[in-house]
């Protein structure tokens, strides 16, 4: 039969059998996986063989306990090794118990009680050996031996450490010593480091000192490092410190500004040989660059040393002082010919000059407030001199025709009369007289408002305005019998020139109202004098050239002055 014919007869067959034999198959694999279940799981104990499982227990667990109870009864005059070792024996056996599955909840209970016990057992014993390596680390010299105490203390630590992990009582545990023996250890470990610390710093700043930049960047970099080290490793050290490592950084940041500090230096210097030498522009120039350079430290050296916003404002004062110092002594020239003007009376020249003198001076002080050769008062001058324009040649006409020579010094001439209310107005700007009238003296002026009428007078005039002294009073009233003087016992003050004028041409030195006169050496502080007498006294106690000491701040109604103006020239 050919193998073609062979193959399909075998395939036909195989179709015919192929059902029957793969169920043959499984129901073989069912049978096989039943059997196989039959055998899993208890099996049958016979009863009495549980039973003495059982027993052989509980026999077991109770020769542990009665061990354990005995080993217990032997703790009671047990101490130190022996301690530890009759508990360690006592928790083996407790542990055995509790192990074997049939120990109560007490018996968990008193694993618990045999474990604490033999960690404090323990402890104490550590304890001991704390207190031992401490008194042997306090007395060996660190100095001389201090890899003996570093040895002690780390002992010490671990020890403690121990302890304070361990089950023991709390009563045994002391975690304030073991930080107490941290930073110990850490004082000593880090002391050489600290040392060579200031070791690096002194070296840095004697380079410093010496300008000596290379020495002083090593040593720097080398205090830097181990501060970082310090810091990093021994943070609970005394001498770990982010303070000290920020001042070795800044000392480094002036190292690096140390150069541009120098130019700062010398920048001001060559301001101030070009100041003294009035070369203002060169002068200012030089502080501007210093006062710039100064800000750039600041700005990209702000940690440096040579950080400094006062140097800034200080040379800014420089450079302001520089610049104005040539615009003020224009305007002081300018001053020097107002005043030659006034006092030849040639006041329409003079008011013009006042004018731009006075505008350039208000633009030093608006543009360079800063300088330190600001002349405040020559500014108060020239302001009032301003605000009086146009009333300037008035004033000076009207003191003038009413000025006398005193007898017998013809350079020093006194107002005629009691100061005018109406030229005090015209002064001062304000009339305090309680007794008002175009025609009445002013009243009711303390001595520093005399005085600051007196100033202005003089920069009006042009020539030195005061207050006359007691001699001069006595010699411009001469001989008191023959002044007229006006009446007396009134409320107030009378017209000025209501009477004849003396033999020197005066009116009213005597009686109307007492005059501020210019106080002497020996009047006391805040005091000043009066002379002459008023309407409240008699024109008995008027005669006699009164002279009384009043407060300077006194203001009252029957007290005036008049002013004595010096002829010098």
């Amino acid at each position: 039969m050919p193998y073609y014919r062979r193959k399909r007869r075998r395939a036909q067959i195989w179709s015919v059998l192929k059902p029957w034999v793969l169920g043959a198959l499984g129901l073989a694999a069912l049978a096989g996986l039943w059997w196989g279940l039959t055998q899993i799981g208890p099996r049958d104990v016979s009863p009495d063989e549980t039973v003495d499982e059982r027993q052989l227990a509980a026999d077991e667990t109770d020769a542990l306990r009665r061990e354990v109870e005995r080993l217990r009864g032997d703790l009671v005059t047990a101490s130190g090794t022996q301690e530890i070792n009759l508990l360690e024996e006592a928790v083996a056996k407790q542990r055995e118990i509790v192990a074997a599955g049939r120990g109560e909840q007490s018996e968990i209970r008193r694993l618990n009680e045999l474990e604490t016990q033999l960690e404090t057992a323990r402890a104490i014993q550590l304890n001991e050996q704390i207190e031992q390596l401490m008194a042997r680390a306090d007395s060996t010299d660190a100095n001389r031996d201090s890899v003996a105490v570093q040895a002690a203390w780390a002992e010490a630590l671990r020890l403690q450490r121990e302890v304070n992990r361990s089950g023991a009582a709390a009563g045994q545990k002391n975690f304030v010593r073991e930080e107490r023996f941290e930073k110990q250890l850490q004082e000593l470990q880090t002391q050489p480091l600290a040392a060579e610390i200031d070791g690096a710093m002194a070296v840095a700043r004697e380079a410093l000192e010496a300008q000596n930049w290379a020495d002083a960047l090593a040593a720097l970099t080398t205090a830097r490092e181990l501060q970082l080290r310090l810091n990093n490793e021994f943070s609970r050290s005394r001498f770990a410190s982010l303070r000290r490592l920020d001042e070795i950084e800044r000392e480094l940041e002036s190292l690096d500004a140390a150069t541009v500090a120098i130019e700062v230096d010398e920048l001001e210097s060559a301001g101030d040989a070009a100041l003294e030498a009035g070369e203002f522009e060169t002068a200012v120039l030089a502080y501007e660059e210093a006062r710039q350079t100064q800000l750039r430290i600041n700005r990209d050296f702000s940690r440096s040393r040579f950080l400094s916003s006062p140097r800034v404002e200080q040379l800014e004062v420089k450079r302001q002082t520089a610049s104005s110092a040539p615009r003020l002594a224009g305007v002081r020239e300018e001053m020097e010919t107002i005043d030659r003007l006034l006092l030849r009376r040639e006041v329409g020249l003079a008011e013009e000059k006042i004018k731009v003198a006075s505008e350039q001076l208000e633009d030093v002080f608006e543009q360079l407030p800063k300088s330190e050769v600001l002349d405040a008062d020559m500014r108060l001058k020239l302001s009032f001199l301003a605000a009086q324009t146009g009333r300037l040649r008035q004033i000076q006409d009207t003191v003038y025709d009413q000025l006398r020579p005193l007898p017998g010094v013809s350079e020093r001439r006194l107002l005629g009369s009691e100061f005018p209310q109406e030229l005090y107005l015209q002064v001062m700007r304000v009339n305090p007289s309680r007794n008002a009238g175009r025609a009445f003296p002013v009243d009711s002026v303390n001595w520093l408002e005399a005085m600051e009428c007196c100033e202005r007078l003089s920069w009006i005039l042009a020539r030195p305005v005061r207050l006359p002294t007691v001699d001069e009073f006595r010699v411009a009233v001469g001989d008191a019998s023959t002044q007229a003087i006006p009446a007396t016992g009134g409320s107030a003050s009378q017209a000025m020139a209501t009477v004849d004028a003396g033999p020197a041409g005066f009116f009213d030195l005597l009686g109307n109202l007492d005059e501020w006169l210019q106080p002497t050496a020996e009047v006391e502080a805040g005091m000043a004098i009066v002379g002459g007498g008023s309407f409240r006294d008699d024109e008995s106690v008027i005669r006699s050239v009164p002279i009384r000491l009043i407060s300077r701040a006194e203001r009252a109604r029957h007290v005036g002055f008049r002013v004595m103006v010096e002829f010098n020239d």
